[in-house]
C-alpha cells in the first residue's frame, strides 16, 4: 500500500532531482551543474561576520601593510558589504550593527598601538621627500590615504631647506638643472625645466633656485639633508 523506496533528492533551487555523483563533494568527477548549485547553496545560507571576524581581518590587514584608521575601515567595510551582496539575509540593521562594530575595533588597535595615524605620516612624509614630491603633493597624498589634515599638516612643514632638498631630488630624477646630462645641457629649455617641477606642486622661487644651481652646490644641499633626521 505504501512505498518504502527512497526518492530522489531535489535541491533547493531547482526542481529537477540530483544524482548521487552531483551531490558528492568527495569525488572528483562532480558534474558541473552540481557545483555550480552547491556554491549558490553556500552563498545563500551564508552568515554575517562577527566581531572576531572582522577584527581578525583588522590584524591581519596592519600586520601586513602600513595603515590608518581610514584604511581599515575601508577594508572591513568592503568585507561587509561583500557579505551583503551574496547573503539573501542581509539587511540594513545587521549592516549598521556591523559599522559599529567596526568603529570599536579600530579604538581597540588605535589604543593599542596597532594603528597610530600619526606615526604613519610621519614616516610616509620623510619617505615621499626623499622621493622628491613637494609638500603641498606629499600632503596631499598623506590626505587621499585618511590621515587627517591636521596631522599631515604637522608632518610635513614648509620648512624651505626642505622644500629645496626635495626639488633638487625632483631634479635630479628628471635630470634637470645641475643633474642634466651634457647632450640635455645643449638643448635646455630653462622655461620648460621650470615648468615641470612647478607642477610638481614646488613654489616657482626656489624651484628657480635650484635650477641654477651648480652641481657641486646642489651636492652640498643635499649632503646637509641627509644628514638631517627630518627628511633621512
Amino acid at each position: 500500500m505504501f512505498d518504502d523506496a527512497p526518492r530522489p533528492v531535489k535541491h533547493p533551487f531547482d526542481k529537477a532531482p540530483l544524482q548521487q555523483a552531483e551531490i558528492s563533494l568527495s569525488t572528483k568527477t562532480l558534474a558541473p551543474r552540481a557545483k555550480q548549485r552547491i556554491v549558490i547553496l553556500m552563498e545563500h545560507e551564508t552568515a554575517p561576520p562577527s566581531m572576531a571576524d572582522l577584527k581578525d581581518a583588522a590584524l591581519r590587514y596592519v600586520a601586513r601593510y602600513a595603515a590608518t584608521q581610514a584604511s581599515v575601515r575601508r577594508v572591513l567595510v568592503r568585507r561587509i558589504d561583500a557579505w551583503q551582496r551574496r547573503s539573501s539575509a542581509s539587511s540594513e540593521e545587521i549592516r549598521s550593527a556591523l559599522v559599529l562594530s567596526i568603529e570599536q575595533i579600530i579604538t581597540d588597535l588605535t589604543r593599542s598601538g596597532a594603528i597610530d595615524d600619526k606615526t604613519y605620516a610621519e614616516t610616509r612624509g620623510r619617505s615621499l621627500r626623499r622621493e622628491g614630491q613637494s609638500g603641498r603633493s606629499a600632503r596631499a597624498k598623506l590626505i587621499a590615504k585618511g590621515v587627517p589634515a591636521h596631522l599631515a599638516e604637522a608632518a610635513i612643514t614648509d620648512d624651505p631647506a626642505m622644500e629645496l632638498a626635495a626639488i633638487l631630488i625632483a631634479a635630479r630624477r628628471r635630470r634637470l638643472g645641475p643633474f642634466a646630462s651634457p647632450e640635455a645641457i645643449r638643448s635646455h629649455d630653462p622655461v620648460k625645466a621650470l615648468a615641470r617641477l612647478v607642477r610638481a606642486g614646488f613654489a616657482p622661487d626656489l624651484a628657480r633656485r635650484a635650477l641654477y644651481m651648480t652641481a657641486e652646490e646642489a651636492e652640498a644641499v643635499l649632503f646637509e639633508a641627509r644628514r638631517s633626521s627630518d627628511l633621512y
